[in-house]
């Protein structure tokens, strides 16, 4: 669809209109939207359920950390796995004919490890940090949320220069990566959205919180704070897929720094 090849001529594209052309193409893809957001909402659903669900006794017994860590292992699988799928969709439509994804089975084989492992490393460092301030270390705290900000900001980014790319292939990330610091002002907005979204989540709790809500008890509360910032999350995506068709359209001269 060359409605949303309008990044043949990216340096004069102004950051309001990438994002503009990012609404544009999830408007007309409502369905994926809804699909990805509910997944999203189901997970948390089950996640919420499960947690408030299991024995709160001193001492606790040994199979109950074992069934948090499949049950956050099966969450990371499952967003993984929506994502590669979904994102694959988006990707393939936005970027018309030149990027290419055959069929679901090629998205997983492909991308599922992509986002894999980045939420895995995002969930790590989130239970680290619960943890953290749990046991009351403060300075551990700071720094465990000062890494789940600079990861909420280049979450997105990170995964969609890896899928643009192709390929995860650890000795090609330089040159995968290369729209991060490429198009800078196509970068931005997607920075500010993935901030945005990480914001509105301690937002929406605090609201609930706020609003009487025992966020230790509740099982919808967390699942209907995520409706938002999944949908920016999306949005993100789109907009860094136009970021990554720019750098490409673009090739580097020379003398651009390269890895």
């Amino acid at each position: 669809m060359a409605a949303w090849n309008s990044t043949k001529n990216p340096r004069g594209m102004a950051e309001v209109e990438q994002v503009r052309v990012g609404f544009k193409f999830l408007r007309s893809n409502l369905g994926w939207v809804a699909i990805y957001v509910m997944t999203h909402v189901v997970l948390i659903l089950v996640l919420r359920f499960v947690t408030v669900n299991l024995p709160d006794v001193k001492p606790v017994p040994a199979w109950i950390p074992l069934v948090s860590l499949a049950l956050q292992l099966g969450i990371v699988t499952g967003v993984s796995m929506m994502q590669a799928l979904i994102f694959m969709r988006f990707g393939r439509e936005i970027d018309k004919p030149l990027w290419k994804c055959e069929n679901d089975r090629e998205a997983i084989k492909r991308f599922f490890m992509v986002w894999f492992i980045l939420n895995l490393v995002f969930n790590l460092v989130n239970q680290l940090e619960v943890k953290a301030w749990n046991a009351e270390q403060m300075e551990l705290g700071a720094f465990f949320s000062l890494l789940m900000n600079i990861g909420a900001i280049v979450y997105i980014p990170i995964g969609a220069s890896i899928m643009h790319w192709g390929r995860l292939e650890w000795k090609e990330m330089g040159v995968a990566l290369r729209p991060l610091w490429r198009h800078i002002e196509l970068l931005f907005p997607v920075l500010m959205l993935g901030y945005l979204g990480y914001i509105l989540q301690g937002v929406g709790l605090g609201v609930m919180q706020g609003m009487g809500v025992d966020l230790k008890t509740t099982i919808a509360a967390p699942a209907l704070v995520m409706v938002l910032p999944t949908l920016i999350e999306l949005l993100a995506f789109t907009v860094m897929w136009q970021a990554c068709m720019a750098n490409r359209n673009n090739p580097p001269d020379d003398n651009d720094f390269d890895f």
